[in-house]
């Protein structure tokens, strides 16, 4: 099993995410309190870990609210996809989803929506399920 390496990456607004290899999600995003260089070239930042519980509460919504538009409100697999997808969606796009999807915008499955890899993803012989309607 690979180990995990926790990997940050600073944007020039201020902020900061981590996520961690082998995987590809965002798990904690921050605020740049501090960043400074002393004279010897020692570069110090301090962050502020952003609390993404409101974010994810509404990622949880938006998937059980999803599911509920394709038929799928039972299936408690296709609601955990659509979770996976949103956990690295930005709060402003989730709340334009819901807002969307509320305003009577119309949610349809296209095929090849999902995949479900059984096996090593990385080796040929894996089986790959495309999940449709």
């Amino acid at each position: 099993m690979p180990q995990e390496k926790e990997s940050i990456t600073f944007y020039r607004d201020g902020s900061a995410m981590m996520g961690k290899l082998p995987g590809t999600h965002i798990d904690k995003e921050y605020d740049v309190v501090q960043d400074q260089t002393d004279g010897v070239g020692i570069r110090t930042i301090v962050l502020r870990e952003k609390d993404l519980a409101p974010v994810r509460e509404k990622a949880r919504k938006l998937a059980d609210v999803i599911a509920a538009k394709i038929g799928e409100s039972g299936s408690a697999t296709v609601k955990d996809l659509l979770f996976d997808v949103f956990r690295d969606y930005d709060e402003k796009t989730i709340d334009k989803l819901l807002k969307s999807i509320a305003a009577g915008q119309p949610v349809k499955v296209r095929e090849g929506c999902f995949k479900v890899v059984i096996g090593d993803g990385r080796r040929k012989d894996r089986d790959e399920i495309m999940l449709r309607e």
